[in-house]
Order: structure tokens, then C-alpha cells, then sequence
């Protein structure tokens, strides 16, 4: 398979939201890789998504508008169209190592 991808992907498992219609409406989705400028996102199944949408990663407290590139099933490639924001988080992720 040819690689098209412009620059690496770092592999990440986190949940996120893609909202649209003035982010009255939401869909619930996986981060599974992310750059830069893109990642690849993983629906519960075959739902329809606007071409155009905000992806926020509530643990990272990130929103940022997107496009989708391409679409397979349950998962689709995105395009950062525009700069990150940074909110501020609603949870908190913390690891510790048994007592």
C-alpha cells in the first residue's frame, strides 16, 4: 500500500467529539493517529458526517476545525483546516501505579 500521507502519524487512543450545526449537533468518535495537520478518527459504525466539522479531544481540552479527506467504513481521514484551540479541560487524566 503507498504511503500518501505528507508527514508522519503518531498513534493515540482518545475519545473526542466531531460537532457541527454550530456545535448543536455531535457525534462521538476515537482519535487513532494524529499529526500536525490530520488524523484518522473511528465512528461507532456507518453514521454520515459533514465534510466540515470542529473535533474536540476533551482530555486535551483541544477544538479544531476539520475536513474530512477520506472516509472507509467506521473510519475517516481529517485535515486540520484551521488553528487549534486550546479550552480548558472538563476531565483530567491521571495514571498511577499500584500501592
Amino acid at each position: 500500500m503507498e504511503e500518501r500521507r505528507k508527514e508522519p502519524r503518531r498513534r493515540i487512543l482518545k475519545g473526542a467529539i466531531i460537532a457541527y450545526n454550530r456545535l448543536s449537533s455531535t457525534i462521538p468518535c476515537v482519535v487513532r493517529n494524529l499529526s500536525d495537520h490530520g488524523c484518522k478518527l473511528c465512528l461507532e459504525g456507518a453514521i454520515p458526517v459533514p465534510k466540515a466539522f470542529i473535533l474536540w479531544i476533551e482530555l486535551d481540552g483541544t477544538e479544531v476545525p476539520c475536513m474530512t479527506i477520506w472516509r472507509n467504513g467506521k473510519e475517516l481521514g481529517v485535515e486540520f483546516t484551521g488553528p487549534v484551540t486550546y479550552r480548558e479541560q472538563h476531565r483530567r487524566q491521571i495514571v498511577q501505579s499500584p500501592a
